[in-house]
């Protein structure tokens, strides 16, 4: 007679696991397996890249933020068309995962449209944050649009964050997106 054995596995993800990571997999066939009694499932939460790289420029992400995939491997393009056009049109700050890869590129140059339909916003451009060949680069859309396809700063492992109408550059080159305190108060902390 088969007896279960207790085992002790992890499995690895860069950044946080939920984010565009494995724990949507694990939870998903644990699930379809009907597993859920026999097997307990920890997610440690991670960093993922988006908020690594938001700590690394300043203070981009003090408003409302949408995180979209640009790869149409599981969702279909039109989805993701639909996700980026509300978010820009929403003035969120976005953080677009998987831009391009060398065959997939469709998603990519749709968003690059979509940028043309909004004022000038400053984007961040990172790989690797957090690693030894971390790369940062603060730009702007009309940079991304420009350069198309040929930005050699973007691949699939890279990040992009398009900042809202609000962000803008410190004396010192920090982004900051201001939450609004100091319209509200004044500098004594007083209500305006």
């Amino acid at each position: 007679m088969y007896e279960p054995v207790s085992q002790d596995f992890a499995i690895i993800s860069n950044g946080d696991v939920n984010v565009f990571g494995m724990a949507t997999l694990v939870i998903e066939l644990i699930d379809e397996l009907g597993l859920d009694e026999e097997i307990e499932v920890i997610s440690i939460p991670g960093v993922t890249s988006f908020l690594a790289t938001a700590s690394k420029v300043g203070a981009p992400v003090s408003q409302d933020f949408a995180i979209i995939s640009l790869s149409d491997r599981l969702t279909d393009i039109n989805m993701i068309d639909k996700r980026v056009k509300n978010s820009l049109d929403s003035d969120f700050i976005i953080g677009i995962y998987n831009p391009k890869s060398k065959t997939r590129t469709q998603p990519y140059l749709n968003f690059l449209k979509a940028l043309e339909n909004i004022e000038e916003r400053i984007a961040i451009i990172a790989s690797d944050v957090g690693r030894e060949k971390e790369h940062i680069n603060i730009t702007t859309t009309t940079d991304l649009i420009t350069q198309g396809l040929e930005h050699k700063d973007v691949s699939m492992s890279t990040l992009i964050m398009v900042c809202n109408s609000n962000t803008r550059l410190t004396s010192t080159g920090k982004v900051l997106t201001p939450r609004g305190y100091l319209k509200k108060y004044d500098m004594d902390g007083e209500l305006k």
